[in-house]
């Protein structure tokens, strides 16, 4: 699998009309180190670039310059007749070489190595065209559940694994604008298979967002059913379209109006 990888990230961000790449796997006599962070993208983009600055060199051109001149500018296909749009990487590049001041830096280091002979600098600007999730389709999916509790506080499940890379916070963001309610409300179950026990893997860089869309998609149903609720009692809060009960004040007698401890399970 990450032999495929390397093959179909193998020209990055660059629209090259003549290109061919083949993948051989290797058998060898030391143990695999298998793949981790980027699955073989790292690899096969640093290649990309090996010949890219090999170019530049040969021509005496700015590597920047020739890396712009053969990106991807419009809706074009790669090598493998996939349609890729490249605008907001376009954007990415231009804004990039902007708000770093890159040819002004460029250009005092430049001027840093003329007058140092035992030290340089280096300054370099690259594209990439990384691309996200997997080969099957069916790996883009995600299962979440929601509980909304007479307290008012809401329990968010979701099938993902929280790894350093931020999928929680976002997560309880999702939440809390799909509800319409502060952050302070909702708390996150740590992940478990007892009420997500077929989650799909955390990888592929799609983590937050496929779960993320299934927290929402619970949210949003949630959010529709206490809208009648709502209409009733547009100047209340929160707790207040939770849990309604009428009282008798002489005898202390209550009943119980309307009760809204919701839930959904979305796949």
């Amino acid at each position: 699998m990450v032999i495929a990888y390397v093959v179909l990230k193998s020209f990055n961000a660059y629209d090259i009309p003549n290109f061919r790449c083949r993948g051989h796997a290797c058998k060898t006599n030391l143990p695999s180190n298998t793949a981790f962070r980027g699955f073989g993208f790292p690899q096969s983009a640093l290649t990309a670039e090996m010949w890219v600055s090999a170019v530049a060199d040969e021509l005496g051109l700015p590597h920047d310059k020739v890396r712009e001149m053969n990106m991807f500018q419009t809706v074009s296909l790669t090598p493998f007749k996939e349609e890729v749009d490249p605008r907001n990487m376009v954007v990415c590049w231009k804004e990039c070489l902007k708000r770093s001041d890159y040819y002004n830096r460029r250009k005092a280091i430049e001027e840093f190595n003329k007058q140092n002979y035992w030290k340089k600098k280096g300054i370099a600007i690259i594209p990439m065209l990384f691309s996200v999730g997997f080969n099957a389709t069916s790996y883009h999916q995600a299962s979440a559940l929601v509980n909304i509790y007479l307290d008012g506080s809401v329990l968010v499940f979701c099938g993902g694994v929280e790894i350093g890379q931020g999928l929680y916070t976002k997560v309880l963001q999702i939440a809390s604008h799909e509800l319409k309610i502060p952050t302070s409300y909702i708390h996150l179950f740590e992940r478990s298979t007892i009420p997500i026990p077929n989650a799909l893997l955390t990888a592929g860089s799609i983590g937050s967002e496929v779960n993320g869309k299934a927290v929402q998609n619970a949210c949003q149903i949630l959010r529709k059913r206490l809208e009648p609720i709502i209409k009733k009692n547009p100047q209340g809060n929160w707790e207040d379209w939770l849990f309604e009960v009428e009282i008798d004040c002489l005898t202390g007698d209550h009943k119980d109006e309307a009760v809204s401890a919701i839930y959904h399970y979305q796949l």
